[in-house]
């Protein structure tokens, strides 16, 4: 009787034995899937998009233009704004900062002209000179410059903030000054498209 006893425990010990192995196995090769092969496959996805020609990229971008609405646009968020991007852009590239001088309102110039470097490149603790300057006020803009006061040409209004812009008042550096009047142009047209997000 007491050997059978004996038995009866060594098997439940081996089952037991048996059962813990099998979870173990179970669980190595869920972690397994999970999380080895995923890195695996996350870091040929990388290397493959690092080998791959622009075209792939550009499909992924013209999924994106369906579905999002500011595509295409430069958005002020704080504002509540966007201006659709001039379709003459070209590789030009927008830059903007929010400035002191305007009161919280936006500096506009382009990387081109910024390169010109001296008055023309934006440095945050010193004077420069933007192509155009874009502000809100709640007041009626004064259009006339030779007015005192003089806040701007108004864009237009919502929520009963009125949105103007000025042009630099002279060119920011004497050389290539024709890329800084197409650059103004196209800045230009970008600040006058403005409207609500």
């Amino acid at each position: 009787m007491n050997k059978q006893k004996s038995q009866s425990g060594f098997a439940h010990l081996v089952i037991i034995i048996i059962l813990a192995v099998a979870l173990v196995g179970t669980l190595g090769f869920v972690f397994y899937q999970n999380v080895i092969q995923k890195k695996d496959t996350v870091s040929k996805t990388d290397e493959s998009s690092k080998n791959s020609d622009n075209s792939s990229k550009t499909s992924i971008d013209d999924k994106n233009v369906t579905t999002d609405p500011n595509k295409g646009y430069l958005v002020l968020d704080d504002w509540g704004v966007k201006f659709k991007l001039p379709s003459n852009l070209g590789n030009k590239h927008i830059t903007y900062y929010k400035g002191i001088a305007t009161k919280g309102g936006y500096l506009f110039s382009t990387q081109g002209v910024e390169a010109l470097g001296g008055d023309c490149l934006y440095k945050s603790n010193s004077y420069w000179m933007p192509l155009v300057s874009l502000s809100k006020s709640t007041s009626t803009p004064q259009p006339d410059p030779t007015v005192q006061g003089f806040t701007g040409y108004p864009i237009t209004n919502y929520d009963g903030n009125y949105y103007y812009y000025q042009n630099a008042q002279a060119t920011c550096s004497d050389s290539d000054t024709s890329l800084q009047a197409q650059d103004l142009a196209l800045v230009k047209e970008l600040v006058l498209s403005l409207q609500k997000q």
